[in-house]
């Protein structure tokens, strides 16, 4: 056992030496600085203030290394001895002390001698990295130089391309503005829909929820047949097991039922095949009033067309021949203003005429009481009357002899031909209301036709539905049939 334990002492030192100089070689590994670290040696303190001249290394690193590997001896010593104490509790005193001695001996023997050695490597690796340091610190400024020059390119060409962000920027928050717009007018129109969709949606929740419960009440129904045939089926066992006789009047009765059953499938088959049939004859008649529908909507259209295009025409016409009537009108009124002034001015000329040959006549008479009484009293009426036609012939006759009625007879024309005229287009003008009027009706007839359509589609539509449920109807009683087939299978295997 003594001998065992000595040969297990020996490996598990063998074991601590060996993690010892891992532990060494790992750790004490030339210093680098990093970012944002601070410099632990003195060369590292002077080239972090920006010393160019290689330093040597400082007797205080080496002093570092070296108190680290006594510490890691006087560890393994503590371990050794403790492993010794525990051995010699179990053996004698005086080998204990031979063999901590011995063991103690070789430890530090072995680990000064690799400590020397690790040492003089490291100071060899130690200044060559030095060396190689302060070569890559020399590129390294020179590097940074040559990428100061260039940030500083980099900073005037990102200045100017700042500028031309800024001036898009502005010219895309013009465009944005007129976005948002017709954003806001799109999602008015979009509410507006919304609107209007769920309105149809709310009608169409209204038909869903009563389809539902109408399937709620078949599905009572249903269950209620379920229950039926449950209870069929239950009494069927307590019968089989009662008495075969009475077993078979049941199954007699049943028998019955599953006859008239497929009595019942074969009228619902038949009833199917004439609604069927009925469907088929809607939908062919459907199908013609559609295509009446589609030529009568043609025809219709192309009257439109037709009717708005002379609707059209008879406007055009209508207001050439206002304009024609305004100005004949305009011209008839200045005419009638014309004609009112020269008989109004002659009026006028011919009181002023009377009232000069009232004057005159007077003045003759006077003349004649005069002339009869001084110089020619045995003349006669005659005299005085010749001598009056003289005067009449030397150009004392009144202006109203010599009246011209050319010009109102060529005036009474036109105003009789603007008359006619005025009565045509009267004429005209109602027969263009006769054909809106038509146009009209034929508006009307189109919407009733189209209210028909629409009337055909939903017979369809309900048709289709009640053929449906004529279908569902048929599969119930098929299963129900099936159940109580198989259910009287049972029976006889039973």
């Amino acid at each position: 056992m003594s001998e065992d334990s000595k040969s297990n002492v020996t490996e598990d030192e063998i074991e601590d030496f060996d993690l010892a100089n891992t532990f060494h070689s790992s750790s004490f590994v030339a210093p680098q600085l990093s970012r944002g670290s601070t410099p632990r040696t003195s060369y590292e303190r002077q080239r972090s203030l920006g010393g160019s001249l290689p330093i040597p290394i400082d007797s205080s690193d080496l002093g570092t290394i070296k108190c680290v590997s006594i510490n890691d001896v006087d560890e393994l010593s503590c371990r050794n001895n403790e492993f010794l104490i525990f051995q010699g509790e179990t053996s004698d005193p005086s080998d204990n002390i031979d063999v901590q001695i011995d063991a103690e001996s070789q430890v530090r023997t072995s680990i000064s001698e690799k400590t020397t050695e690790e040492l003089t490597d490291e100071n060899e690796k130690l200044k060559s990295l030095v060396k190689d340091f302060y070569l890559k610190s020399q590129h390294m400024e020179e590097a940074l130089k040559e990428k100061d020059s260039e940030i500083e390119k980099l900073k005037i060409d990102y200045e100017n391309e700042i500028e031309t962000l800024k001036s898009s920027i502005s010219m895309m928050e013009e465009k944005l503005s007129l976005k948002k717009k017709e954003y806001s007018k799109s999602t008015t129109k979009l509410d507006e829909e919304n609107e209007e969709l769920e309105n149809r949606v709310a009608s169409l929740v209204e038909k869903i929820k009563s389809l539902e419960k109408e399937n709620a009440q078949l599905n009572k129904e249903i269950s209620a047949y379920q229950k039926t045939i449950q209870n069929l089926e239950a009494e069927m066992t307590n019968v089989c097991e009662d008495s075969y006789s009475s077993a078979n009047e049941k199954i007699q009765d049943l028998e019955r039922q599953c006859n008239s059953l497929q009595n019942q499938l074969k009228m619902s088959k038949q009833a199917l095949s004439e609604k069927s049939e009925e469907k088929e004859k809607i939908n062919e008649k459907l199908m013609q009033a559609k295509e009446e529908l589609s030529k009568k909507s043609e025809i219709s259209d192309k009257e439109k067309r037709t009717l708005t295009e002379l609707v059209l025409s008879y406007k055009e016409e209508i207001e050439e021949m206002k304009h024609k009537l305004e100005k004949q009108e305009s011209s008839a009124t200045k005419s009638k203003e014309d004609l009112q002034n020269e008989l109004q001015n002659r009026v006028h000329k011919l009181i002023q005429e009377k009232s000069e040959l009232e004057n005159e006549i007077r003045e003759l008479r006077d003349n004649i009481d005069i002339n009869r009484l001084s110089t020619n009293q045995d003349s006669s009426l005659q005299d005085e009357l010749g001598q009056l036609s003289d005067r009449s012939s030397k150009g004392n006759t009144p202006r109203f002899f010599h009246f011209d009625y050319k010009k109102d007879l060529e005036k009474d024309a036109l105003i009789n031909a603007l008359k006619e005229e005025n009565l045509s287009m009267k004429k005209e003008f109602e027969t263009l209301g006769r054909k809106t009027q038509k146009i009209k009706l034929l508006e009307e007839e189109n919407l009733k036709l189209q209210n028909r359509l629409k009337e055909t589609e939903c017979v369809a539509i309900q048709a289709s539905i009640n053929y449906a449920e004529a279908a569902t109807d048929r599969d119930n009683y098929k299963m129900m049939y099936l159940e109580l087939k198989n259910g009287k299978k049972g029976w006889f295997r039973r």
